[in-house]
């Protein structure tokens, strides 16, 4: 017990011996070391007495700091900008003026093979497939051949129209001179009238065989010419192009049977396509024909202009919308049918008291400004925005009729304006 209490006696004389010379530092610290109200008062002995005036020396000194603040540029947020720096940023202004500004209405859709220069190419005779002269893809002029067949059932129709020539010609000659012979009471009446009979049952019996060729393509010169082509071009049937266009679908091969119900090639002219687009319930008594629309297709970087030429009277039962049909100049080629594609329609016209383009405005916080031209450079300028369309946009407030705005590149003002923000100065 007496051991405990003498080791409690050391420990409490360390401890004040301790403080006590903490408390000899402390002192020696402020004696050497004057306050800060001390050295402020040293080097400013006048500040807070009042001159003759009746300002005081401290307020005077504050009031030159602001204005040199007020000189670099940071008060109100006033971007200083040389002619020069604004025209290597390529800063561009313009006035601030009335305008129109066009409603519009983008649609989805798709470009598709104009219908009527598509055609499904099929024989007209059965035969077997001789030669192919084309492939997918390749181009072909009108009246060119494509393929060959051999067809029994043409050398058939051919050989029939041949009789029926012959036939015709030689009952042509027994009428004429039975005729005569019945006029100089030679031969009786009932050998003309049977010869006429016969004659006219042979007009009728050609007339059939040859339709039977033109209904298969063949022209009246080639009528003409058949008594003297050779017997092996009989059996020759030559698959022709209708019109100038690019073999889209191919089904056919050297050595196969096909016949009239065969689909063994497609052609299409894709000169011309067409957008259609799907037109919402919503949007069928704004969207009229005639209105001109732009047809953008982004996977290829292609626009084209034109205008709605025909809109469907029905609603389609599966999407519920109704279709408008764009036609396309493609001579180009680029558009391709099946490409998805918008068409943004132009359905109104609005006048407005301010329209600036939309590349004016920049928006800072969560507010919308635009940089005002000065005289020695940008003041960005809050304004409340209304209607838009396109690239143009309407100002409701915060903007007058005349005003000079930068129009171009103002991410660079921002830029400026955000650093005067965080306490940099604008140059």
């Amino acid at each position: 017990m007496k051991e405990h209490t003498i080791k409690n006696i050391i420990a409490a004389s360390l401890t004040l011996f301790l403080g006590l010379l903490i408390g000899i530092a402390a002192a020696f610290l402020l004696m050497n070391h004057p306050t800060k109200a001390e050295v402020f008062h040293k080097d400013k002995p006048d500040i807070g007495h009042s001159e003759p005036d009746g300002h005081t020396e401290g307020y005077g000194a504050h009031k030159e700091s602001s204005e040199n603040h007020d000189d670099h540029g940071e008060q109100d947020g006033h971007i200083a900008l040389s002619e020069a720096e604004a025209a290597e940023f390529s800063i561009e202004t313009a006035e601030a003026m009335p305008g129109k500004l066009h409603t519009k209405v983008k649609l989805p859709g798709e470009i598709r093979l104009n219908p009527d220069k598509l055609a499904h190419i099929v024989p007209r005779v059965a035969g077997i497939v001789q030669k192919v002269n084309v492939n997918l893809g390749d181009q072909v002029k009108q009246g060119e051949v494509m393929a060959v067949l051999e067809s029994r059932n043409l050398a058939d129709a051919k050989s029939d129209y041949l009789s029926a020539l012959q036939r015709r010609e030689l009952t042509n000659a027994t009428y004429e001179r039975e005729k005569k012979l019945w006029e100089k009471k030679v031969s009786s009446e009932q050998d003309y009238l049977d010869a006429r009979e016969a004659n006219a049952e042979a007009n009728i019996n050609l007339n059939n065989a040859e339709q039977q060729l033109i209904a298969l393509g063949f022209d009246e010169k080639y009528l003409a010419e058949l008594p003297v082509m050779p017997d092996a071009s009989y059996t020759r049937y030559e698959i022709t192009s209708p019109f100038d266009g690019t073999v889209i679908k191919k089904d056919i091969v050297k050595g196969e049977f096909v016949n009239s119900s065969s689909d063994i090639l497609e052609i299409a002219n894709m000169d011309t396509v067409w957008a259609i687009l799907a037109v919402y319930q919503k949007n069928l008594l704004e969207v009229q024909e005639s209105q001109n629309v732009t047809v953008q297709a982004d996977k290829i970087s292609a626009e084209f202009r034109g205008v709605i030429d025909y809109i469907s009277p029905i609603v389609e039962e599966s999407t519920r919308t109704a279709s408008a049909r764009v036609v396309i100049d493609n001579s180009s080629g680029k558009w391709r049918p099946g490409l998805f594609a918008a068409g943004v329609i132009e359905t109104a016209y609005s006048q407005h008291d301010l329209v600036i383009p939309k590349a004016a405005v920049q928006t800072v916080g969560e507010e919308k400004v635009v940089f005002v031209k000065t005289e020695h450079g940008f003041k960005p300028a809050h304004i409340q925005t209304g209607k838009s369309s396109g690239k143009n946009v309407e100002v409701v407030s915060g903007l007058s009729k005349g005003q000079t705005i930068a129009v171009s590149n103002t991410f660079t003002l921002k830029a400026e304006l955000n650093k005067g923000s965080f306490g940099g100065h604008n140059h």
